[in-house]
């Protein structure tokens, strides 16, 4: 009898340890993640293959451009984010094809394909070794996704253990969302100014 028990005790302690096993081990998704490099707005973040600093954030209702020669509005139903930043590749040329909102809820926002046109888009440029640009990320998301958001950056979406810069955006609580902002392009694809309507 002591012996059945033994037995019967010693199964369910083998599945207790597999169970807590499968529970605390991360799975495959979480050890080929991108690497996190954490910073904030402003701070100089340096990953293995490049450099990346965010300047600027602004928040916006409408988003006015010139392009092809047409002056165009481009509004939303929540809002945008203009981020400006410097970027740099550390030891060859590099294209960051990957940029996202990180909202306070977990969702990713990528950046906007709406404004495709829009000068010194980060996610089209070639950086080169030793040499930062200015560039430009434009996000979309729902007003409620603002505060408390990050933005996250990456040489591609699907590259297994390459970094991914996570900028805490750390915007005030009273951010000003401003009615319009206006991107006036410059003699060069990096070269454009921003003007609050």
């Amino acid at each position: 009898m002591i012996r059945k028990l033994a037995h019967v005790l010693a199964i369910g302690l083998a599945i207790l340890v597999l169970y807590s096993l499968q529970k605390t081990r991360p799975g495959y998704g979480e050890i080929t993640s991108p690497i996190a490099v954490a910073g904030k707005a402003g701070e100089k973040l340096s990953g293995r293959n490049f450099e990346l600093t965010v300047t600027n954030i602004r928040l916006a209702r409408e988003i006015r451009l010139t392009a092809f020669g047409k002056d165009r509005l481009y509004s939303t139903s929540g809002i945008w984010a203009v981020v400006e930043a410097e970027a740099a590749a550390r030891h060859e040329s590099i294209t960051l094809t990957s940029a996202a909102w990180l909202g306070p809820d977990g969702v990713r926002y990528a950046s906007s394909e709406r404004l495709s046109n829009a000068p010194g888009l980060l996610t089209v440029q070639r950086l080169e070794p030793g040499l930062p640009s200015r560039a430009l990320m434009i996000f979309e998301f729902p007003e409620s996704e603002w505060q408390g958001g990050s933005i996250l950056v990456a040489p591609t979406p699907f590259l297994a253990l390459e970094n991914e810069m996570h900028i805490a955006a750390d915007l005030p609580a009273k951010a000003a969302i401003h009615p319009a902002l206006a991107l006036v392009r410059g003699s060069s694809s990096t070269d454009w100014s921003i003007a609050t309507e």
